[in-house]
C-alpha cells in the first residue's frame, strides 16, 4: 500500500490498533515499538501530528477509547518502564497519566466501566505480580491494585460472568492461574482456576455453547488450552472480551462503529453505517448487527425497498389483496414486497408463491439490484440494456447449459456500474449466499450512498 511500510527504528512486538484519532472518519494506526515510542500514522503513512510519544521499551498493545468522555479517542498503552500512558489523539497527556508500576508492564490494556458509572476505566497488569485498574483521570479504582502468586504478562478481559449487570476482570498469571475479579475487586465465586503451567496467554470470553452464559477460554504453557463455563446467564454486552478488544483486533472501545459485532476496520463497516445512516438497514436487540447472517428474500424486498424509496418511512402501505398468499398483510415484509413487486423488481415462483424464506445467492442478488437502479425502476428499465458478447466472468456466461445463464444481464449490468468486481480468482460466484454485510455493500455502492 503506498506510504508503507514505515520504519520505527527498533523491533515492533505491539500489535496495532486503529481507530480515529484526529475526528476526521479515517482511520489511524498506533502501534508501541523497542524504539520507546508509540507511533501513530494517517492511512497513508504520514505521521499524526503530535506522535510518536517516548515511552519505554513497548511489549504490550495499545487500547483506544474515550477515557474522558469528550468523544474523542484517547491511547492508552503499557511500558516496561513500569509506566502506563495515556494521551489525547493530538499526542497531548491525559491529566493524571501516566501511572506507575513497580516492574515491567508487557500486559495490553482493557478498558470498560467498572464501576457503572458511564465512564471508562483502564484494567492492565504488570511484573510486579499486581492487576491495576484506574478511573479515566489516573485515580485508582476502589478496590485494586489486586495480587497474584507471580509476574502477569497476560491481558485482561472483561465481561459479566456472574450475570449481575457488571463487569469482571479475567486475567492469567505466571503462577499457574486464571484469576476472575469483580469490579470492586472482590474475587467471583469459583475462581481462580488452577492450570498446570504459567498462563501468559490472554483469555476470551464467549457463550460458546449458546445456552445464555459466558465461557472463558485460555490457553497455558502446559500445551493446554482450556475453557471454563459460568452458569449464570448474561445479556450483557462484552465491552472488551478478548485481546484487542474483539475479532478484528482493533484495539478500540466505543468508535468502533454502531453495532457490537462491527468494529472499525471490518470489512463492510463503512458500507453498513451508511445503509443505516439512510434508514436501509436496521441491528438486532442487544446492540446486534449480525453481518455474516445469511439474507433471505424477504430481507432482501425491504432493503431494496427502503433503498428504492429514500428510507422506511418512504415505502407506502400496502393495499389488500396480497399479491402473494404466502407473504399475507400480517407478514413483517409485506408492504416492503408489495412495493418492490409493483415497481417489477421482486417477481414470484411458478408455484405463484414469492418464498420469502429463500436465501438469496449473489446471482439473485444481482437481478435485484439491477432492477432496482435501472432507468427506468424494474425488468422495463433492464429490457433496453445488452450485455457485452463476452463474459465478465467466465462463471455467468449466456449459455444455456449455464445454470445462472438467467442472471447474465443483470451481473454485467452491476459489474458495468461498478457495484461488483468479483474474486480474487476473477470468477463472480453466483452461487454463493448474500450475507448482510455483503448486502450493505451492495446496496452501498449501487445507491451511491456516502461513505
Amino acid at each position: 500500500m503506498a506510504g508503507w511500510p514505515q520504519t520505527t527504528g527498533a523491533a515492533v512486538y505491539s500489535s496495532p490498533a486503529l481507530g480515529d484519532l484526529d475526528g476526521d472518519g479515517d482511520l489511524e494506526v498506533v502501534v508501541g515499538s523497542f524504539d520507546n515510542q508509540v507511533h501513530a500514522w494517517h492511512g497513508d503513512g504520514a505521521a499524526v501530528t503530535g506522535w510518536p510519544r517516548t515511552t519505554g521499551i513497548v511489549w504490550g498493545s495499545p487500547a483506544l477509547g474515550d477515557l474522558d468522555g469528550d468523544g474523542d479517542l484517547e491511547v492508552v498503552v503499557g511500558s516496561r518502564d513500569g509506566k502506563v500512558y495515556a494521551w489525547h489523539g493530538n499526542g497531548a497527556a491525559v491529566t493524571g497519566w501516566p501511572q506507575t508500576t513497580a516492574y515491567a508492564v508487557h500486559s495490553s490494556p482493557a478498558l470498560g466501566d467498572l464501576d457503572g458509572d458511564g465512564d471508562l476505566e483502564v484494567v492492565v497488569a504488570s511484573g510486579d505480580n499486581k492487576v491495576y485498574a484506574w478511573h479515566g483521570d489516573g485515580a485508582a479504582v476502589a478496590g485494586w491494585p489486586l495480587s497474584t502468586g507471580d509476574r502477569v504478562r497476560s491481558s485482561p478481559a472483561l465481561g459479566d460472568l456472574d450475570g449481575d449487570g457488571d463487569l469482571e476482570v479475567v486475567v492469567g498469571s505466571d503462577d499457574f492461574a486464571v484469576y476472575a475479579w469483580c469490579g470492586d475487586g472482590t474475587p467471583v465465586t469459583g475462581w481462580p482456576q488452577i492450570t498446570d503451567n504459567m498462563v501468559r496467554s490472554s483469555p476470551a470470553l464467549g457463550d460458546l455453547d449458546g445456552d445464555g452464559d459466558l465461557e472463558v477460554v485460555v490457553g497455558s504453557r502446559d500445551y493446554k488450552v482450556y475453557v471454563w463455563s459460568c452458569s449464570t446467564p448474561t445479556t450483557d454486552p462484552l465491552p472488551w472480551p478478548m485481546f484487542g478488544h474483539d475479532a478484528w483486533h482493533t484495539g478500540a472501545y466505543g468508535h468502533t462503529g454502531r453495532f457490537r459485532d462491527v468494529p472499525v476496520g471490518f470489512w463492510a463497516w463503512r458500507e453498513i453505517q451508511a445503509c443505516v445512516d439512510a434508514d436501509i438497514v436496521r441491528g438486532y436487540p442487544g446492540g446486534w448487527y449480525l453481518p455474516l447472517a445469511t439474507v433471505t428474500r424477504g430481507q432482501m424486498a425491504i432493503f431494496i425497498a427502503r433503498a428504492l424509496a429514500g428510507g422506511d418511512e418512504g415505502v407506502p402501505d400496502a393495499s389488500p389483496p396480497p399479491s402473494f398468499s404466502d407473504v399475507p398483510a400480517t407478514d413483517i415484509c409485506y408492504k416492503y414486497i408489495e412495493y418492490a413487486f409493483a415497481n417489477e423488481i421482486v417477481f414470484g415462483y411458478p408455484d405463484t408463491l414469492y418464498h420469502p424464506e429463500y436465501q438469496v445467492d449473489r446471482g439473485t442478488m444481482a437481478i435485484f439490484i439491477a432492477r432496482a437502479t435501472a432507468t427506468p425502476t424494474g425488468e422495463p428499465g433492464m429490457a433496453g440494456y445488452l450485455p457485452p458478447d463476452t463474459p465478465t466472468f467466465a462463471d455467468v456466461t449466456p449459455d444455456p447449459l449455464d445454470p445462472y445463464h438467467a442472471c447474465y444481464k443483470y451481473v454485467e449490468y452491476i459489474a458495468e456500474h461498478n457495484v461488483t468486481h468479483g474474486y480474487p480468482d476473477l470468477l463472480y460466484h453466483p452461487e454463493y449466499v448474500v450475507s448482510r454485510g455483503l448486502m450493505a455493500i451492495y446496496v452501498a455502492r449501487a445507491f451511491e450512498l456516502p461513505l
